[in-house]
């Protein structure tokens, strides 16, 4: 996923990837801003895989992506469909909606965006 892409999943929902400079805003759980000098692009959407795991916004440490999903009651027969998305490396940087990685940032100069 570049700047400017826009994928469509099987819910119906989007994910956009857009290059802003200050003044992008995300609202909770919703969005992410990752400097473009912290991940290798393009960023990739996929689902789990055995043994995923993330490094949390805040915490400091790293959680398995299936104890996020027990912990954040998402339903059993949803979790191998969730979207998440990564950078170009498998660094899981997002599951929108549900969590972000220490990856996120407040705007600034020159940051790539991604919106759910």
């Amino acid at each position: 996923m570049e700047a400017g892409d826009r994928i469509v999943l099987r819910d119906g929902s989007e994910l956009k990837m857009r290059q802003k400079s200050s003044g992008v805003q995300t609202s909770g759980l919703d969005g992410i801003i990752v400097d473009a000098d912290e991940v290798t692009l393009p960023l990739i959407i996929r689902t789990r895989l055995p043994g995923d795991k993330m490094k949390l916004k805040g915490s400091g440490g790293t959680k398995k992506i299936k104890e996020i999903l027990i912990t954040e009651k998402v339903p059993r027969h949803l979790r191998d469909s969730l979207p998440i998305v990564t950078d170009f490396t498998g660094q899981i940087l997002w599951i929108p909606g549900i969590k972000k990685s220490n990856q996120d940032t407040k705007p600034s100069r020159e940051k790539k965006t991604v919106y759910y």
